[in-house]
């Protein structure tokens, strides 16, 4: 059986904003309504109505990913202790880079730009190009064991960096515990679990945007982004049709420029904190949002449907103001997002 995700826009009130809210969906192999106990440990807003995707072979708590934060920060997960997950989804820029494509742990530059990791449970897709990667747990295994080019660098010396992280006295006392069995805690999967819980605890829905949604006071938007968004949900531009759900991404889908075979469907990236991930676009082409919202409407004209769609100098200022004021600054510096370390992890195995 296959079911469907849908997407509704409702005003609020007299306001003639878009509030994104899937209002059914699911597809077989994806589980998308979790146990009520799981939710609640994940603390996820009450507000936010979208599917949740949660990954059944990985039950989340809160301490697995409490040790999934160190993990996610510790360079000694890289075959030459040079790279964690956070070099290239760093905090500070929305767990992205600011690379227009992330350097692996020899050198290279990986395949496409980092996209952020932000709001991953409401997410059916979560590469640029796979569709078959539905949770962070299947995921992770990308930057963990490609070899062309390597990222992390797993691939033919698992057992070594496993040995290299059972030598820490937090892992060696936390991981036994959270998955009982001794010296077999340590596997790869337990680490990719506890990563995976990490990662699904950063989200981020505090921008001036979701204030105005669930206060629908019209103060908490600019003149200017109170125009965009107008403009945005207009006929004319029609930007919620690929731009819609929390993420404003259209998590069910992926969206072909070209409809050429030639240029295979990308996942539609997420408009969320825009202020903070430059470059942009799936090659990390664009330096400002100014150059990817004009390559966009490039793109968009080789759309019959979409030949003539113009915007003049104000109405691209308005809409880049309304694009902007869905970054939310809160999820920048929150302490339980950030590195746990106090000191160099790389040479320190009893000190955290």
């Amino acid at each position: 059986m296959r079911c469907f995700i849908q997407f509704n826009w409702r005003c609020l009130g007299r306001f003639s904003c878009l509030l994104p809210l899937i209002v059914s969906g699911c597809q077989e192999s994806v589980k998308i309504a979790p146990v009520a106990e799981e939710k609640a440990a994940l603390a996820l807003p009450g507000w936010v109505k979208d599917s949740v995707y949660l990954d059944p072979s990985n039950p989340y708590t809160g301490a697995k990913a409490v040790l999934g934060r160190y993990f996610f920060y510790d360079r000694r997960l890289s075959v030459n202790q040079t790279k964690s997950c956070a070099s290239c989804h760093a905090p500070e820029f929305s767990f992205t880079d600011s690379y227009r494509r992330s350097i692996g742990a020899l050198g290279d530059n990986v395949q496409y730009n980092a996209p952020p990791l932000i709001n991953l449970v409401y997410n059916r897709f979560l590469t640029w190009a796979d569709t078959s990667l539905h949770f962070p747990e299947q995921q992770i295994q990308n930057p963990m064991f490609h070899t062309r080019p390597v990222e992390l660098g797993w691939e033919g010396h698992e057992a070594e960096i496993l040995h290299r992280i059972e030598k820490d006295s937090l892992y060696a006392a936390k991981l036994p515990a959270l998955f009982p069995g001794g010296r077999h805690a340590f596997t790869t999967k337990h680490v990719q679990d506890c990563i995976s819980s990490f990662v699904k605890t950063i989200v981020s829905v505090a921008a001036p945007y979701d204030k105005f949604v669930q206060t629908q006071d019209s103060s908490r938007l600019s003149p200017e982004a109170w125009r965009g968004q107008v403009l945005f949900s207009s006929a004319s531009l029609n930007c919620g049709h690929c731009h819609s759900g929390i993420n404003f991404n259209r998590p069910d889908n992926t969206i072909s420029i070209t409809n050429s075979p030639a240029h295979p469907p990308f996942r539609v990236p997420t408009l969320r904190n825009l202020r903070f991930t430059a470059p942009y676009l799936h090659d990390g082409a664009s330096s400002t949002l100014e150059e990817a919202l004009d390559q966009h409407m490039k793109d968009l004209g080789l759309h019959a449907k979409t030949v003539g769609r113009k915007l003049n100098s104000s109405q691209r200022t308005d809409l880049i103001h309304f694009l902007y004021s869905l970054s939310d600054s809160s999820v920048l510096n929150k302490p339980a997002y950030s590195n746990p370390f106090k000191f160099d992890e790389t040479k320190q195995s009893g000190q955290h």
